[in-house]
């Protein structure tokens, strides 16, 4: 027994005297009462340093040193399948931060970090990286604590798999079924009380573009009243139905999505309620682009190496999502071209996305449905075409003096989206919007178009606030190159007098539907009265 201990302190590194006498033999009562000393000693000194840890990091001498037994090149992610996870399945063990080292589960996750949450699955023990992330692009992401939030994006994540492979037979079946008859068409929008002139607007550009599609204008129940004079007008002249959404647990941009998915049309245009027809877009029906894929999204301002947004390469999307990282425009969602029949799949996972978005919105992994659509056709594998023009700003220059003006004094308001030829198709006047009274001005002056080849080098900026307006900008600066390298990749040019022309009757029209709806408020007190 005293060679065993002999053996084990030795290997502790406890000196040698300490242990033994003089003659370097093992005697009976003086070495075993310093065989005790050392013993406590060893133990005390060992207390000392686990208490220091302890009280310095939260975590135990075994968690400190768990990167000498689990090198991060033996870690995986988590493999997430189709069945739910509770705190007794998977355990939270600790925040990994490249920049603080090993921290408590309870530890603040700023944007800036780079780490990883390490779970511990507890049926066989084995350790998983979860929400492994780095900073994102503008850092837009909320700080988070991997013990609040662990659990609720793992379950996203394996829900939306549940989902994926739930819905592929079923709906498939459901497509076949279709293949007899000739797909319907139309256009979808959806709306409430106080944007419902505008609405109006956008319908009656339509018309005047030439577009016979018959549009749905879906709301959530009791937001409309079809008893308006406005509603009237747009079902008996316009060829306006209106649908309405009933389930209280749908609010907000969740509305597009179930009017999308929901909507009595095959084939479908998506417009939101501030955009507007440049032309006639019955025509992207029967593109090569669409019939090819099966839907058309448009690109937005943002790119991964540039976004206001969390989608760079270590954005918590990919993983919370399932979906590999892709360098590709993020997605603006204002218009979009789906065939319901072949995108069944997707839009059943987009109906999940949003039942359980709570996850998504605390970390701020994506903006409202800008870029679902994209997540969960890629999610489920299901083709899409991307708009390969990238947008154009419509605005003003807002200087003071007129000479030698800069992109910087460009005020951009209005996005300019193109059809699959680079032809101008849609104003999505999603920044002064016409149902404010400051939106009722001509603003429509300017466009500024990227001259660039590279997307890298596509640069939107905010600028300067005026008149209370939040302007945009296309940068003159290339992304990566010296601050004094200008690329010229942006140009500004005299509107065309169509868009003139157009921003004139939209004014007009949306202060007449206001007039409408004004009035049939009046006619409603003058009842209860």
């Amino acid at each position: 027994m005293a060679e065993k201990w002999k053996k084990y302190l030795m290997g502790s590194g406890v000196s040698r005297k300490v242990l033994f006498g003089q003659n370097g033999s093992l005697t009976t009562t003086k070495s075993r009462w310093r065989l005790y000393v050392a013993l406590l000693l060893w133990v005390a000194g060992f207390s000392v340093v686990q208490y220091r840890n302890v009280y310095q990091t939260g975590l135990t001498h075994v968690e400190n040193h768990l990167d000498l037994l689990y090198g991060k090149e033996h870690l995986e992610i988590y493999p997430y399948d189709t069945q739910p996870v509770t705190a007794d399945d998977v355990q939270c063990t600790f925040w990994n931060s490249v920049q603080h080292g090993y921290q408590p589960c309870s530890y603040m996750v700023r944007n800036d970090d780079i780490g990883y949450c390490l779970v511990r699955r507890t049926k066989d023990n084995r350790l998983f990286k979860v929400m492994e992330t780095s900073p994102g692009t503008f850092y837009q992401r909320k700080e988070f604590a991997c013990a609040d939030v662990y659990l609720d994006f793992m379950n996203f994540r394996i829900g939306a798999n549940r989902v994926a492979l739930e819905s592929r037979n079923r709906l498939v079946r459901a497509h076949a079924s279709t293949k007899t008859r000739r797909p319907t068409r139309g256009i979808v929008m959806a709306a409430y009380t106080s944007i419902l002139p505008s609405t109006a607007a956008a319908v009656m550009q339509l018309r005047y573009t030439g577009c016979q599609l018959p549009v749905e204008v879906w709301s959530m129940k009791g937001e409309i009243s079809e008893s308006s004079e406005l509603v009237a007008e747009l079902k008996s002249k316009y060829n306006v139905s209106f649908r309405v959404l009933d389930d209280p647990s749908v609010s907000g941009f969740m509305v597009k999505i179930y009017a999308v998915a929901n909507s009595g049309f095959d084939r479908l245009l998506f417009l939101d309620s501030d955009n507007f027809a440049v032309r006639d877009p019955t025509y992207l029906f029967d593109t090569e682009e669409f019939e090819r894929s099966g839907a058309l999204f448009w690109p937005d301002h943002w790119h991964p190496a540039h976004s206001i947004f969390d989608t760079g390469p270590g954005g918590l999307a990919w993983e919370l999502f399932g979906i590999d990282y892709k360098y590709e425009m993020e997605q603006e969602s204002g218009q979009l071209l789906v065939d319901k029949r072949i995108g069944s799949n997707a839009l059943t996972l987009m109906k999940y996305y949003v039942q359980s978005f709570q996850i998504v919105e605390k970390l701020k992994a994506v903006w409202g449905d800008k870029d679902l659509f994209r997540f969960a056709y890629r999610g489920t594998g299901t083709p899409f075409a991307m708009i390969q023009t990238l947008p154009a700003l419509v605005g003003r220059y807002v200087a003071i003096n007129q000479t030698n003006l800069s992109s910087m004094d460009f005020c951009g308001q209005t996005m300019l989206q193109h059809g699959p030829r680079g032809e101008a198709l849609f104003l999505h006047r999603n920044t002064l919007k016409l149902s404010l009274e400051r939106g009722k001005r001509m603003v429509w002056e300017k466009v500024q178009r990227f001259k660039g080849k590279d997307s890298h080098d596509y640069k939107v900026t905010i600028g300067p606030e005026r008149q209370e307006d939040t302007c945009w900008y296309i940068a003159d600066w290339g992304l990566g190159q010296g601050e004094n390298a200008p690329t010229e990749s942006a140009s500004v040019e005299d509107s065309e007098s169509a868009h003139v022309q157009i921003e004139r009757m939209l004014i007009e029209n949306v202060k007449r539907a206001e007039k409408l709806l004004v009035s049939e408020v009046a006619k409603t007190v003058k009842n209860v009265q």
